[in-house]
């Protein structure tokens, strides 16, 4: 029997394809903002192109989740720049910004209890803008990049502008 701990398949995945997913992720938020854009249009089959959109993009972020972020040559001090902090907040705002692009379907598909999805995606993007500004502040390394918060801040927007148009 063999007592070695190995990681998780999905880890495993992400990172040999690691450059595939960014290119999938590239494809499916283009495929997700193309989507909504042709929805507001109003022209023939956009619920389609939204739908697959946003399903691509949960994928796409559920994925990413099991990645695991770099942080080797960062000198860093204190309990929110530790290595394990870094990476639950990456692991978070993957995890959140896959709930929200499963809430985004709520306009063209009903979708019991969506605004539980936007809530829970919304608070947790929330927490961790909140959480990496004050790492920020206290250390000034590079650990969140503008692609994090570009990520988060898009998101958010799209929260705000479902939360509005839902209810």
């Amino acid at each position: 029997m063999d007592n070695k701990q190995s990681k998780t398949s999905l880890a495993e995945l992400v990172r040999k394809n690691e450059s595939k997913l960014n290119v999938l992720e590239k494809i499916s938020v283009l495929t997700f903002a193309l989507g909504f854009i042709f929805y507001y249009l109003k022209l023939p089959n956009s619920t389609v192109i939204f739908i697959i959109g946003s399903i691509l993009t949960a994928i796409c972020y559920f994925l990413f989740s099991f990645k695991f972020v770099d942080t080797e040559n960062i000198e860093t001090t204190g309990f929110l720049n530790s290595i394990g902090a870094i990476n639950f907040l990456y692991k978070l705002m993957y995890f959140a910004i896959a709930i929200s692009a499963v809430a985004m379907m709520g306009l063209v598909v009903p979708i019991k209890n969506n605004n539980s999805f936007i809530i829970i995606g919304g608070f947790s993007l929330f927490i961790v803008l909140f959480l990496s500004l004050i790492t920020k502040l206290n250390n000034r390394t590079i650990i969140y990049n503008t692609t994090f918060y570009i990520r988060i801040i898009t998101c958010l927007l799209f929260l705000t502008y479902l939360a509005i148009t839902i209810n």
